[in-house]
């Protein structure tokens, strides 16, 4: 595809512009905050000025390529004032550097200038509750110690935390400066016209597995949010020429033939990209029967995952379904692949294959937005040191707040709860035998 039609697909598709060289448009609505403490509090040793000052620099370096001031903040009373303005509108992204602690199953960060002893911040406690109804959401950056025991469900706005480790991460690993070059890059990773938390946290993740072992300076990045999609960035996105290309083939499917519901809330998905601040919001996820499926097992599927709440998608080819799942982030595509008594089931975002089951046990094999987060960690002679949890995908409606634990799930909250009652019949190990 060439230049010039790339172009004018990723402007017709909603992309501001592929670079900032024409300076004529304006990011989203927004403020960039920067929130650095080489401060020391009770309960830590000694002060991280090298530390922040790398973070600083880096900060003059990423905010001179958006063409950005950022409002620097160095001490909690500073923060929580800040918040207090009326004023805000808009996307805030909130970036926390520091020292860090969990205390009473939440975490906390030392804010302070590095003068005089800092002042503990309590992320659930404090910062959650601060955050101003006048924002349309809010993403937050934790670089610290211990900083994924948080719960974002206690915010009054969609908001998002993207938090270092849930242990003592070495500052070796660096993940400030990776979370600020993914800032810079603003690459939209996940194909949905906008920058957001999701393709934050992407080219944050994808840059430190590059450069280091997560296991010898325990960085595991987590991410949790309160809302039904990805939170936008006050920073323009720059497409890739992939998502251009899925975004046109995904264009080429006609409105009529999909879901009414999956078409509206794709059109918010889009409004975004121009500035609107209404997040799509859909309570199910969709489902494409593979091409070439035994037409029983076909009706069979159809049935059972009505009966799941999924949706179908007709009237598309394999390529078009794919496009529309990869460019689709509020919800997930899945494809039922029925063969010789067995059930694959496929999520067409990412190509993973999320279950193979019989088709006797076909219930079994359908996707959740409520799953287990998968085995616990045993390793003979040591003590697991990550536990069995309920991840929440998105919404979750009547969850309360609630312990974070860790857990192996990037993305999700990972709260302690009791596994979800089977609805679809027994799962049992004849179902995957």
């Amino acid at each position: 595809m060439s230049g010039r039609v790339v172009a004018l697909v990723a402007l017709a598709l909603g992309y501001s512009a592929l670079s900032r060289a024409s300076g004529d448009l304006l990011d989203p609505a927004g403020e960039l905050w920067i929130v650095s403490s080489p401060a020391q509090c009770p309960g830590v040793d000694g002060t991280l000025f090298d530390y922040e000052g790398v973070i600083h620099a880096h900060v003059t370096s990423v905010m001179d390529s958006l063409a950005r001031k950022p409002r620097l903040i160095d001490t909690r009373a500073g923060l929580l004032e800040a918040l207090q303005r009326r004023a805000l509108r808009g996307w805030l992204f909130l970036f926390i550097s520091g020292h860090g602690v969990a205390s009473d199953g939440t975490s906390r960060v030392c804010l302070g200038d590095g003068s005089r002893p800092g002042d503990w911040l309590d992320i659930d406690r404090d910062l959650l509750p601060a955050l101003p109804t006048s924002l349309s959401g809010a993403v937050v950056v934790l670089d610290s110690c211990s900083s994924a025991h948080v719960d974002p469900r206690l915010a009054r706005i969609p908001t998002t935390i993207i938090s270092a480790s849930p242990y003592v991460v070495d500052a070796s690993a660096l993940f400030g400066t990776t979370i600020l070059a993914s800032l810079s890059a603003a690459i939209d990773d996940n194909c949905n016209g906008v920058f957001d938390d999701d393709d934050l946290f992407s080219g944050a993740t994808h840059r430190l597995s590059a450069a280091l072992s997560f296991v010898a300076f325990e960085a595991w990045p987590k991410l949790r949010r309160n809302a039904p999609s990805p939170l936008p960035l006050p920073v323009r996105a720059r497409p890739s020429s992939r998502c251009v290309a899925l975004a046109s083939t995904a264009e080429t499917v006609p409105a009529a033939v999909l879901p009414t519901a999956l078409v509206n809330q794709r059109g918010a998905q889009a409004a975004l990209a121009r500035g609107k601040i209404a997040l799509p919001r859909l309570d199910h996820d969709f489902f494409v029967v593979a091409d070439g499926a035994d037409p029983n097992e076909a009706r069979i599927l159809r049935s059972v995952a009505t009966t799941a709440g999924l949706g179908e998608i007709h009237g598309v080819d394999a390529t078009q379904a794919v496009a529309l799942a990869a460019t689709t982030t509020f919800a997930d595509i899945y494809k039922l692949e029925p063969s010789f008594g067995w059930l694959r089931t496929w999520r067409l975002r990412d190509g993973s294959l999320v279950s193979v089951v019989r088709m006797r046990s076909a219930a079994c094999g359908l996707p959740s937005r409520t799953v287990l987060s998968g085995p616990e960690l045993v390793v003979p002679g040591l003590t697991p040191r990550y536990s069995q949890a309920v991840r929440y995908l998105r919404d979750v409606q009547g969850s309360p707040p609630g312990p974070a634990t860790a857990c192996f799930e990037p993305e999700g909250q990972c709260f302690v709860a009791s596994p979800r009652p089977l609805q679809l019949g027994e799962c049992d190990r004849d179902a995957i035998r």
